[in-house]
This record gives structure tokens, C-alpha cells and sequence, in this order.
């Protein structure tokens, strides 16, 4: 990955950065707490597939109380509990992505406070800002995937919540919908978080005193300041840029879109 990412050799000190993420998750020894997080990830994904594929089961064994199953209905909970694993894995491997992205922006800034060579720092911005964007540009057909699956249950989840008002039933089912859904709003979350991160990096720079610093610091300061914040940098879909703000509205759309949708339903059932 780190070879695509970095094809031609021109992000050396990115180059680097990635590198020592990689060792570090690998090794606990430079930054324990990376391989802590990638393995409570992991674990935190694996446990809630299992959790989902047991209340599929037990979906399906409470709705016949000693009665033949038909094959077809166990054909279906194998598939949900397949596909759904695909989009918790698909939702995983973003997840250490946008981290990784995230760690790569906390480097950055600890190298501008530690050795103060805001000249440098443009040119290793710009780098920062082209993998960004090549992660971006990597990975948007798979956000573009859990976005329309998110969407696509949604008839599911309104079925659900209907069921579970009128018959008391269907419990199960509709606490596994809300999982993945809930699984993929984590994944853009995050996504937001990097590009809300990237917004900040200026403020900081800017709170950073310079002491005793050589003529012309602070205007190479300031230029640093304005590179950044001209650059725009952020995770970005299909040329959107993706913050929390703009996924907290899709969901509150969401949200809204299935209330009513269900309004409607039990209304028409009233009738």
C-alpha cells in the first residue's frame, strides 16, 4: 500500500512517517498505542459480527416454536449474516485507514513544533495534502458502497420498527439492522474526524510561540498558515469534502425519512 501511495519517491519524510505507523503497529515499542487500537478494532468488529449472527439465529429459531424450517429461510439468515460481515470488514479496513490518516496529521505537528522549519513544512504538507487526496480517490467507491447499502436497508429497518410496534415481535431483527447501520455512521465518522482535523492544524501552528526565533520566522510562519488553509486538505467522496457535520446531517435525513415513512405505515394500518 505504502508503494502506491507513494509511487515516484517524492514524499520521502511521508514516506517515513508511514513507515514508523507501520513498525509501531506492529512492534507496541515506539507507539504502543497504535497496535492496542488496531487489535481492539478488530476484536470490537469481530464481537459485534458475532453478536449480530447470534440474533439472527435466534431470530430464526423463535419464529417456529417446534415446527420445520424451510431451507429458503435458513438460506436467507446465511446470506444476511455473510453480507453483513462483508460491510463490518469493508467498514474495519476504512477505519485503519482514516486512523492511519489521522496519525500521519499528529506527526505532522509534532515535527513543526519540534524542530520549527516552517519552510519544510509547506513542501511536507503538499505531500500530506497529495496522500489525502489519493486515499480519497483510492477509497470513495467504497464509501460510496456503505452509503448506498445504508440506504438500501432502510425499507428493512422501517419493516422492522413497524413490526415491533404493532406485534411486539421482530425485536431482533431490527437491533441487527441498527447494528450495521450503526457500524457504517462509526466509519464516516471518522472519515469527518480526519477532515475536521486537518481544519485545526492551522489554528495550532498558529498558538505555537516562536521565542527567540531567527528574522523572517514568523513570516514563513504565516505562509505555512495560509498553505494550509488554501489546500483544503480532508477526506473527500467523489470531490465533496466529507466533515462530521455533513454526515451528522445525512443521518439526521435518515432518521427523519424512516420516522415518517413509519408514520405513515402504521397510519394506513390504523385505517
Amino acid at each position: 500500500g505504502s508503494n502506491l501511495l507513494f509511487k515516484g519517491g517524492r514524499a520521502k519524510h511521508l514516506k517515513d512517517a508511514l513507515s514508523i505507523i507501520q513498525a509501531c503497529a506492529a512492534t507496541g515499542d515506539m507507539y504502543p498505542k497504535s497496535a492496542q487500537m488496531m487489535r481492539r478494532e478488530a476484536v470490537t468488529v469481530l464481537l459485534a459480527w458475532l453478536l449480530l449472527a447470534g440474533m439472527s439465529v435466534a431470530m430464526l429459531l423463535s419464529c417456529h416454536d417446534g415446527t420445520s424450517r424451510h431451507p429458503a429461510e435458513w438460506c436467507h439468515m446465511v446470506s444476511w449474516i455473510i453480507s453483513s460481515g462483508i460491510m463490518m470488514c469493508l467498514s474495519y479496513g476504512l477505519v485503519l485507514i482514516w486512523r492511519s490518516l489521522a496519525t500521519m496529521i499528529d506527526l505532522f505537528c509534532c515535527a513543526v513544533f519540534e524542530h520549527r522549519d516552517f519552510s519544510r513544512a509547506v513542501d511536507e504538507w503538499s505531500m500530506l495534502q497529495a496522500v489525502l487526496r489519493k486515499a480519497s480517490i483510492a477509497t470513495e467507491l467504497s464509501g460510496l458502497s456503505l452509503h448506498i447499502m445504508a440506504g438500501l436497508s432502510v425499507p428493512m429497518l422501517v419493516y422492522d420498527f413497524t413490526l415491533v410496534i404493532k406485534t411486539d415481535s421482530g425485536l431482533l431483527a431490527l437491533l441487527s439492522d441498527a447494528l450495521v447501520l450503526l457500524c457504517i455512521l462509526r466509519t464516516f465518522l471518522l472519515a469527518g474526524a480526519v477532515t475536521e482535523k486537518c481544519v485545526r492544524v492551522p489554528a495550532l501552528i498558529s498558538s505555537m510561540p516562536l521565542g527567540r526565533a531567527p528574522t523572517g520566522t514568523e513570516r514563513q510562519k504565516l505562509r505555512l498558515i495560509e498553505h494550509i488553509n488554501s489546500s483544503a486538505a480532508g477526506v473527500y467522496i467523489f470531490n465533496r469534502r466529507l466533515d462530521t457535520a455533513l454526515t451528522l446531517k445525512f443521518a439526521y435525513i435518515w432518521v427523519v425519512i424512516i420516522f415518517g415513512i413509519t408514520a405513515q405505515v402504521l397510519s394506513r394500518g390504523e385505517k
